[in-house]
């Protein structure tokens, strides 16, 4: 069974996000690219808020020991974290039965894709390189003053494109392969399929103690992972 996804829905989503995740390292920088920020607003946007952050809070949990300071080049799960959010809200219901497995194959490609576009953000930085060194053999021409702006806007629409690119690519790569495998998940794993969720805040409660050095932060964030994990398990 096929769920029919409109190239049009796609490259809607892509230019909205692709025009987004530009905060993370190039405009604005006011946070409003993070996973659960944008999670949200994919929910509020396609009427699944409720799958959306929840995707989004556990993907969060991830990423929040990568910080893009300096020339750091770390994996980017902002724009990841777009294309799993929409796989995952996309597939939910399909996937009712094995919720856990589609959590499971969404967080794969939320890594796989925040690899990918770690090298591409390689791949912009040198090409802002380049655009840098026309703008300086401007000026040594000229002799004269440079308008920056053109450079500047000239950079931020290759790096807008790259991001279209790729959350464009990613959701559709991503649903040809959950097409593929909803015919073809082993319903004799359903009952280990939960500890994905598990697995994935115990990791995100590793990051954030990784972040942490106060032993009473310590102390209550693991009295809370503790009572989450029982609740979890619990339910």
């Amino acid at each position: 069974m096929k769920r029919k996804r409109p190239l049009s829905d796609s490259l809607f989503l892509s230019i909205i996000f692709g025009l987004i995740c530009l905060d993370q390292r190039y405009i604005f920088q006011f946070n409003i690219s993070q996973p659960l920020f944008t999670s949200t607003l994919i929910g509020l946007i396609t009427g699944h808020t409720q799958e959306a952050v929840y995707f989004g809070a556990l993907v969060q949990l991830l990423w929040l020991s990568n910080l893009p300071i300096g020339a750091s080049v770390i994996p980017d799960g902002n724009i990841a974290s777009v294309i799993g959010t929409i796989l995952y809200i996309k597939y939910n219901a399909i996937f009712a039965e094995h919720g856990y497995f589609l959590l499971l194959i969404s967080i794969f490609l939320v890594v796989l894709f925040s690899y990918v576009g770690g090298q591409l953000d390689i791949f912009a930085r040198y090409r802002n390189e380049h655009i840098m060194n026309r703008a300086l053999k401007s000026l040594r021409r000229e002799n004269k003053k440079v308008r920056l702006g053109p450079y500047i806007l000239a950079s931020l629409t290759g790096h807008f494109i790259i991001n279209v690119i790729l959350i464009f690519t990613g959701i559709e790569s991503g649903a040809w392969l959950l097409d593929i495998l909803y015919l073809k998940v082993p319903s004799v794993l359903n009952i280990h399929w939960r500890f994905v969720e598990i697995a994935l805040i115990g990791t995100g409660i590793g990051m954030i103690l990784g972040i942490y050095h106060s032993k009473k932060n310590y102390t209550l964030i693991g009295v809370a992972a503790v009572l989450i994990l029982i609740i979890r398990m619990a339910a």
